[in-house]
């Protein structure tokens, strides 16, 4: 899987090591993500002010505890490492897929307590998880009436499912996301089925490219949040938009 040529990027699957650096990167990657934006009911877009500081935190703890759980759930977690002088490797950009028939943690202490949910209720609130639900029973739903539609076999659950992607700002443009989308479609084969949703129409058509059909467009928080996940009121609540994906070989 990696390459011979240490000075080259390269891909290799993630360790539990990596996760504290993997969290840093995908909070520069996604700080002002329209799902996590919503998660966290956030009135304004979070930056990189010192007055932010606890929001940055909150959103830290969430990526760190998604990582571990997604880890618990036997998740391919993929990252793209940049190695410099000295030998250190700069994560530059990860995939985390699901495989077939993983869509529900086989226990609730490893996935959900031990990984961190306790403090992100704290800081985010009980309403954080009605909040996921309303994205994901969306999403689903569209991504089910495509199976159907298409005659797919099975459900969606058993695709792989690319629960999250993200690439440091610092080497975007270096078509390391399609690397790491190309790794995994390699090594699952041909015949594979995969499901993703976009959260914006740039990620939306850097997955065209790669073989994945939209099947439908869903706006998540109408009433609540506007077009970037922020709370919002009136005209301006229309929810943001997701993007569910399918990619069959069929």
């Amino acid at each position: 899987m990696a390459s011979n040529d240490a000075k080259a990027p390269y891909i290799r699957l993630a360790k539990k090591d990596d996760f504290e650096d993997l969290a840093i990167m995908l909070q520069k990657a996604f700080i002002r993500s329209p799902p996590q934006s919503f998660y966290a009911r956030l009135d304004k877009p979070l930056t990189t002010d010192p007055e932010d500081a606890s929001k940055r935190k909150n959103q830290f703890n969430y990526l760190r505890y998604l990582l571990h759980r997604c880890w618990a759930m036997q998740a391919r977690i993929t990252i793209l490492v940049v190695p410099t002088e000295g030998h250190k490797e700069i994560i530059a950009g990860v995939t985390i897929w699901l495989p077939p028939g993983v869509r529900r943690p086989p226990s609730l202490f490893k996935s959900l307590i031990l990984p961190g949910l306790v403090p992100l209720l704290l800081s985010w609130g009980v309403g954080f998880r009605k909040r996921v639900y309303e994205l994901v029973s969306s999403t689903e739903s569209v991504l089910k009436e495509a199976y159907a539609s298409k005659k797919l076999p099975g459900s969606p659950a058993d695709s792989w499912y690319l629960l999250l992607a993200g690439t440091d700002p610092e080497y975007q443009g270096k078509g390391y996301m399609s690397k790491l989308i190309r790794e995994t479609i390699e090594q699952t084969g041909d015949n594979a089925i995969f499901t993703l949703e976009a959260n914006n129409p740039k990620a939306r058509d850097v997955y065209v490219k790669h073989g994945f059909e939209v099947v439908g467009e869903v706006r998540i928080g109408k009433g609540s949040v506007d077009d970037t996940g922020i709370l919002a009121q009136g005209e301006k609540a229309v929810g943001f938009p997701m993007y569910p994906m399918i990619r069959h070989g069929q």
